[in-house]
């Protein structure tokens, strides 16, 4: 669905990251049989290197026109983000009024499992991929 479009990722966070953690950016390319159009292909993730998160895909642009924060906890080699899109509408106009997303990454492979769920369904959708650092990030975080 939004197959052209290429974003970040980041692997590297902490609920309480060192003062001089650096920020980072990650590209991610996911791909299974129940995204549904609801998991871009693309995904990606920035760390501040402040404790701050934020999502980037294609359906985020679509739906939202910027980057959405995110939470997120570290247990070991495993990154758990969390993040919901309110009042998407699907193609053929029917409107979820929350999409809630679960990403896991693995710090120590660059491997990430996404799933998602519209809230109130039954339905639970899945995209697997890998992520790799991007280096220079710099002009792709704000602040």
């Amino acid at each position: 669905m939004f197959r052209s479009i290429v974003f970040a990722f980041a692997l590297m966070f902490s609920l309480t990251p060192p003062a001089s953690a650096e920020p980072q950016f990650h590209v991610c390319s996911l791909q299974g049989k129940r995204m549904l159009g609801w998991i871009s292909e693309s995904m990606g993730f920035i760390f501040d290197g402040k404790g701050g998160v934020e999502v980037i895909d294609g359906l985020i642009l679509h739906h939202v026109g910027e980057p959405l924060e995110a939470k997120a906890k570290r247990r070991g080699d495993k990154i758990k983000v969390q993040w919901a899109i309110h009042g998407a509408e699907n193609s053929t106009g029917q409107r979820v009024s929350t999409f809630s997303f679960t990403a896991t990454l693995d710090s120590k492979t660059g491997g990430i499992v996404v799933y998602a769920r519209p809230v109130g369904y039954s339905n639970r959708l899945k995209g697997e991929g890998t992520c790799e650092i991007r280096k220079g990030a710099k002009g792709f975080l704000r602040g």
